[in-house]
């Protein structure tokens, strides 16, 4: 592992590593977005399961005092609600999210593979006289291809 990101070190210039950094900044709040989804879900099975939630669970209770609400059925779909707000916005967090890695990886692939070919067009003839056009080939497309697979991968 140490050695694959110190062979990304060399290859990654300074622009590419701090997205790389904020990409997983943004999948960590993506995370974090996951769990408190999933959190959510207990007290809002619990107020439906449980007629007397309000006054037995703790946290329940509590966050029917704080909201100040007088009727149940008021407090259950103001539940419901934020429930199925909660989830929209984590998905189009993530959805968001998806999108930025994507485009990363593929924009960068395509300018690694980019780079490659200048650099190999700019060299003279007598290099080409030796070089295996084969080897040449790969490690424009499917070399280029397989790094940004692995750092896909990383992310």
């Amino acid at each position: 592992m140490v050695k694959i990101l110190k062979k990304l070190n060399i290859l990654l210039d300074g622009k590419q590593k701090r997205f790389m950094i904020v990409l997983l900044l943004m999948m960590l709040f993506g995370a974090l977005l996951e769990t408190a989804s999933v959190t959510i879900i207990i007290p809002v099975i619990t107020l439906l399961m449980d007629a007397n939630a309000v006054e037995n669970n703790e946290i329940v209770s509590t966050l029917y005092r704080v909201l100040g609400m007088h009727s149940r059925e008021t407090f259950t779909m103001l539940i419901m609600s934020s429930l199925i707000v909660v989830f929209i916005f984590k998905n189009l967090y993530l959805f968001l999210q998806q999108k930025v890695l994507y485009r990363f990886v593929y924009t960068n692939q395509f300018r690694t593979s980019e780079r490659m070919m200048k650099n190999y067009m700019r060299r003279g003839y007598e290099y080409f006289l030796n070089a295996d056009t084969a080897v040449i080939q790969r490690s424009i497309t499917s070399d280029v291809n397989n790094m940004y697979a692995l750092i896909l991968s990383l992310l």
